[in-house]
């Protein structure tokens, strides 16, 4: 593909540039040795990469005072024993709709979305046996337009982070209002290139042993997968209501190691370039391809897409849903690459809903759902 870069001017977008701007081709390889080994263990980065220990912790600790990466944990639903319903929901009731929804301890995300689906995108992450019982209880909100999909649990493409090396250098010779733009032409012409992914419809895994503070422990990484292990323990302690959170840094730090490591409940690490930066959006994504061929390498061409994009492929069809974070000067460009795709025939059909930030709610707090070992779906 093309490195080559376009740029575009737009005054709305100078805070983007100018936190890209603080980054350097340094700062990204660090980033991609954290994703793959893991970014809680700095001095371990430093001698796989035999840096100093002081140069990469300067400048992870600087990342973290101006909020510019964060780490996340994807957690390994399957070994849970959960599987995934995604809806798209127009409610009969807003009211009714809206207090259903605040009780749903398993609805994992929540968006108002605007475009083809004027409605509710949910994600639902759910025991196997809870399915129909969830079903029900939506269908009685829902409106008739509505949509029930169940796909596999939650992945990410890998992040193409070379693209920021690349921006980054050329941002520093480049005019002031100037932002980087990915060619989505070339990379549309590279996808028949890609091998195809390895995906499955349902995963054969042994489900882990885990309980409610393992759950906890999961939630925090989610939300900061560099989250100290006393900071972890303060929340915990909150939690309970108990003012003695000291006790629990053992338990976590013994939890995390020998249960949640050891079991694999941590699928993956994602970075978050530049979190709550202005003019960001969600692109979620429905696309039914012509063959499960096309759709296996369209997932493995995601890995060249430098913006955070997260998938599911719909059980027993060609169909993928993605849920893409990116700025939102790239929409019309994203558009336009679907229109080009249609003249190819990669895919059959497709539709679009963007999400603001600001009506997006990202659910983690799984271990309120559990209890005494069994599932709930909603509060009490």
């Amino acid at each position: 593909m093309s490195r080559e870069r376009k740029y575009l001017l737009l005054k709305s977008v100078v805070t983007y540039k100018d936190r890209l701007k603080e980054f350097d081709s340094f700062d990204i390889e660090i980033i991609k040795m954290m994703i793959e080994l893991g970014p809680r263990n700095v001095s371990n980065v430093a001698r796989v990469m035999r840096e100093p220990q002081q140069t990469l912790s300067y400048r992870v600790n600087k990342w973290d005072s101006r909020q510019l990466v964060l780490f996340k944990a994807v957690i390994d639903e399957n070994k849970l024993g959960l599987v995934n319903l995604i809806t798209f929901i127009k409610p009969k009731d807003s009211g009714e709709f809206k207090y259903l929804i605040k009780r749903a301890l398993l609805a994992r995300e929540i968006g108002k979305c605007e475009g083809a689906v004027n409605g509710y995108f949910i994600r639902f992450s759910v025991p196997m046996n809870k399915v129909e019982e969830l079903r029900s209880r939506m269908k009685y909100v829902a409106g008739e337009d509505s949509e029930f999909i169940e796909t596999t649990t939650i992945d990410y493409a890998n992040l193409n982070l070379d693209f920021y090396s690349h921006a980054i250098s050329e941002l520093r010779r480049a005019e002031i209002s100037k932002v980087p733009l990915f060619d989505w032409s070339a990379w549309l012409k590279d996808i028949d290139n890609f091998p195809e992914a390895n995906l499955v419809d349902m995963e054969s895994t042994t489900r882990a042993e885990y309980d409610e503070f393992d759950l906890f422990i999961l939630s925090q990484l989610s939300e900061d997968a560099r989250k100290k292990f006393v900071d972890i323990a303060r929340e915990l302690a909150s939690e309970i209501g108990d003012e003695n959170y000291k006790k629990y840094i053992v338990l976590i730090s013994r939890r995390y190691h020998q249960r949640i490591l050891l079991q694999g409940l941590v699928k993956k690490y994602i970075a978050v370039l530049m979190p709550n930066t202005p003019d960001m959006i969600y692109l979620v994504s429905d696309i039914v391809f012509p063959n499960g061929t096309i759709l296996r390498k369209f997932v493995s061409a995601l890995s060249a897409v430098p913006y955070l994009t997260a998938y599911f492929k719909v059980i027993g069809e060609p169909r993928l849903i993605l849920r893409s974070y990116l700025p939102i000067y790239e929409i019309k460009n994203v558009l336009n690459f679907f229109k080009e795709a249609e003249e190819i025939g990669l895919y059959h059909s497709y539709r679009f809903s963007m999400i603001n930030p600001e009506n997006y709610i990202e659910n983690n707090a799984l271990y309120r759902a559990y209890r005494g070992g069994t599932w709930n779906l909603f509060k009490d």
